[in-house]
């Protein structure tokens, strides 16, 4: 299916992610990535939501008071607007939005995609060993190396069994990624998360954490567990982990650089 931004709801999307980031570092890629959310569903199901005139449909975000409007015709999917639910529903009308249509479908400025709005992108790195290679890279510089760590630690922290590893890409450069675990029926573990000194305070690890959250909860789990580091608690007390009494062993090597562990528990709140 082909998917289009029109150029005025591209302004509007990027005006909502500048908006979010103002108010919280991060907030508006953590925006960013509910429309993606919300495009996917509608490219599976596009004729299911609400309709807006013969040719138009809207759908509401999750997390945000925002809706997507669009047209559907001929397997093209055109994004006419990102509006804010606290507008009159025919708003997007009044601001040159509204498509031509014949039996091609509308027409208008567009451009592909979401090419040039969102400038950080979550990748599942599933069998791409290129990706693999640059992630194992990316947490032995940012978590390991610095405590004197070989760049091969992390294949003696490997877990048997599935994993979900992510990446963060933005300009096409590799900035932060996350890797999960899914231990047992409704229970997963964060393993590792890490973003580049330079991009860290600016959201990306938020963002990896959704994305892989949202994942694994379409696959049926809805808790995730970590064992975070002292140095990072404040980071996933952020992200809404919870501490829990059971005890984890201090490592030596750890423990020489003042790092202690604590088991702390997200379960979707």
């Amino acid at each position: 299916m082909k998917i289009l931004f029109l150029r005025p709801a591209e302004v509007e999307l990027q005006d909502a992610i500048d908006y979010y980031n103002r108010q919280r570092p991060g907030l508006g890629y953590e925006f960013a990535a509910e429309i993606k959310r919300t495009v996917r569903r509608i490219r599976a199901h596009p004729e299911a939501w609400h309709l807006l005139s013969p040719n138009t449909r809207r759908s509401r975000l999750n997390r945000f008071p925002y809706a997507i409007v669009y047209a559907y015709c001929d397997n093209e999917l055109t994004i006419l607007a990102v509006m804010h639910m606290s507008r009159h529903p025919d708003s997007w009308k009044g601001k040159g939005l509204r498509p031509r249509w014949n039996k091609s479908g509308p027409h208008g400025s567009a451009r592909n995609g979401l090419s040039g709005v969102m400038s950080i992108e979550i990748l599942r790195v599933d069998t791409d060993d290129d990706l693999k290679a640059q992630l194992d890279t990316l947490l032995w510089r940012v978590l390991w190396a610095p405590l004197g760590l070989p760049a091969d630690i992390r294949h003696q922290f490997r877990l048997p069994g599935p994993g979900l590893e992510l990446v963060a890409v933005m300009h096409d450069q590799i900035t932060g990624g996350a890797v999960f675990h899914r231990l047992e029926a409704g229970q997963c573990e964060l393993r590792h998360i890490a973003v580049k000194p330079r991009y860290q305070s600016s959201g990306i690890g938020r963002q990896l954490f959704r994305e892989g959250a949202a994942l694994l909860s379409d696959e049926g789990f809805q808790v995730i567990s970590t064992i975070a580091r002292n140095t990072s608690s404040a980071f996933f007390a952020k992200l809404g982990f919870v501490p829990v009494s059971e005890p984890v062993p201090d490592h030596p090597i750890f423990l020489k650089h003042g790092i202690r562990f604590q088991k702390m528990v997200w379960s979707g709140q």
